[in-house]
């Protein structure tokens, strides 16, 4: 008989992007560059990797797990309303920063499906090394 995996510690996948929109709302004077949109996508990338490696693992916990971080993912999805970020006159950074979070939105509306879909037990292709 196969011995599952202890219960995983439920760390918040996604603070660094909650904490980067909470900045954003704030205007807080600070600059996104390509190497910070690089970083961006890497998050992204090892946020979904965290999580369907602790989906392969199947632990004890593992449907509270992703139930956390699909709440999470929603909430932080759902205070991006894209159209409070365009006005009658944008410049370049207004277009960049509305792009930031047209960027954000997409990468966790896929964060939600593929959760979504760990819940439902359905098989995704894993590429873990």
């Amino acid at each position: 008989m196969m011995e599952r995996a202890s219960s995983p510690v439920v760390n918040n996948q996604l603070i660094r992007i909650g904490v980067l929109l909470i900045d954003m709302d704030r205007n807080l004077d600070f600059e996104i560059d390509h190497e910070q949109l690089e970083f961006l996508e890497s998050e992204f990338k090892r946020i979904s990797e965290t999580i369907t490696g602790v989906w392969a693992d199947k632990p004890i916990g593992l449907a509270y797990f992703l139930e956390f971080h699909l709440a999470e993912a929603r909430r932080l999805k759902n205070k991006i309303k894209l159209k409070n970020y365009l006005k009658d006159e944008m410049d370049d950074l207004d277009t960049f920063r509305l792009n930031i979070y047209a960027l954000l939105k997409q990468n966790l509306s896929n964060l939600v499906a593929l959760l979504n879909k760990l819940l439902k037990g359905e098989g995704i292709a894993l590429n873990l090394k």
